[in-house]
């Protein structure tokens, strides 16, 4: 049995393989069967997939592919995290590189998925994949005041929490970004100061808009302080206040 090829499926009635005794003699299961899947398993003294089949981390088939015996399936949506998962435990179990660099990337980024959970079967797991993958996370998602929710988990003051809407000013305040960050940052807060001084009439539109823009405190007391001391040093032709 062993020795037989196993045919790959194609449409909607799959071969169904002999047992050499004649071409109507059918074989006791089908060429893709669980049953038939891991007796062949067996015969290949793979009880490491076996165990993983019957523990329900790859199924039978993902197995027999692995083991070149079927042709793969195309998964109808490649980015579908459920999808990832599987090829991530497929690639596990045979011990080959974890799959879709893109999808680990991208919950070291965003966190693992709300619906459907993490890729990593462990906070272990999800570690290591941040030691490995940092500085190219951080490169492309560690920067302008940003930092990816793996930084969060792993290296963030365990009192600082991932909030998006104030996340550029409690960096700055707490001096958690680079020099050089922290200079490019305050540089467009700075510019969008000045521009809301003539884009808003009065100081309760300004105050949402800071708002709006995360502009740090210390920074806006600073420079309404220095605009008060120009105004009282230079005042308006007409002599109108600020």
């Amino acid at each position: 049995m062993a020795d037989d090829p196993v045919p790959v499926q194609t449409g909607d009635h799959p071969e169904v393989p002999t047992d050499g005794a004649g071409e109507d003699t059918p074989r006791k299961w089908r060429g893709s069967s669980r049953r038939y899947l891991l007796e062949r398993l067996k015969e290949a003294g793979r009880d490491d997939l076996i165990e993983a089949v019957e523990s329900r981390r790859i199924s039978a088939r993902a197995a027999a592919v692995g083991m070149g015996w079927l042709r793969e399936y195309e998964p109808a949506s490649p980015d579908n995290s459920r999808t990832r998962r599987r090829q991530f435990e497929i690639t596990n179990v045979f011990g080959g590189t974890r799959p879709s660099h893109v999808a680990v990337l991208q919950e070291l980024w965003l966190g693992p998925n709300s619906n459907e959970g993490s890729l990593f079967r462990s906070r272990e797991e999800l570690r290591e994949a941040w030691e490995r993958n940092r500085g190219e996370v951080m490169a492309e998602w560690g920067c302008n005041g940003r930092r990816p929710a793996a930084w969060y988990e792993f290296e963030a003051p365990s009192d600082l929490h991932d909030d998006y809407d104030r996340e550029r000013s409690q960096l700055y305040e707490r001096g958690l970004l680079g020099i050089d960050e922290a200079a490019r940052v305050e540089a467009d807060w700075r510019a969008d100061f000045d521009r809301a001084q003539t884009c808003f009439r009065t100081d309760a539109e300004r105050r949402r808009f800071y708002r709006e823009i995360d502009l740090p405190d210390s920074l806006r007391k600073q420079w309404e302080a220095e605009r008060r001391r120009r105004a009282r040093k230079d005042p308006p032709a007409g002599g109108a206040g600020i």
